[in-house]
């Protein structure tokens, strides 16, 4: 599945939609979405269990494929959004592309804004 086949799936009446998306070398559990961040609803793409054969580590494949999901979250007014960072190598790869840190500081998440498009106000914190 690509990414805009995902986001397509997304346009429905749930406005959500989940799968692997594969991009070269990589392939990623990807969800559209949304997330409680910054005390706001924001429209996410998800970025979870993100896999490469280790042949293909280091060659830049997965940067790559961040940098065109980052391009598709701007253009669809979306924030990307990654899920429990265990490799430390990879918190500091995401702060220095500008990624703000958030949930437990053991597993952290990562997301950043692409001119996100906030949602409907959250109530009581609550994702909805």
């Amino acid at each position: 599945m690509t990414l805009d086949e995902l986001l397509t799936e997304a346009s429905g009446p749930l406005g959500v939609a989940r799968g692997h998306v594969v991009f070269g070398k990589v392939t990623c559990y990807t969800r559209v979405s949304k997330h409680y961040l910054e005390g706001v609803n924001v429209k996410t793409i998800d970025l979870a269990n993100i896999t490469t054969r280790s042949k293909h580590r280091g060659q830049g494949h997965f940067t790559a494929f961040l940098s065109a999901v980052e391009g598709t979250a701007g253009s669809v007014g979306r924030a990307v959004y990654i899920e429990n960072v265990m490799e430390e190598r990879f918190r500091g790869f995401f702060r220095k592309r500008g990624y703000a840190e958030t949930g437990d500081a053991n597993l952290p998440c990562f997301w950043k804004s692409f001119e996100h498009r906030v949602c409907e106000p959250a109530v009581s914190g609550v994702v909805g």
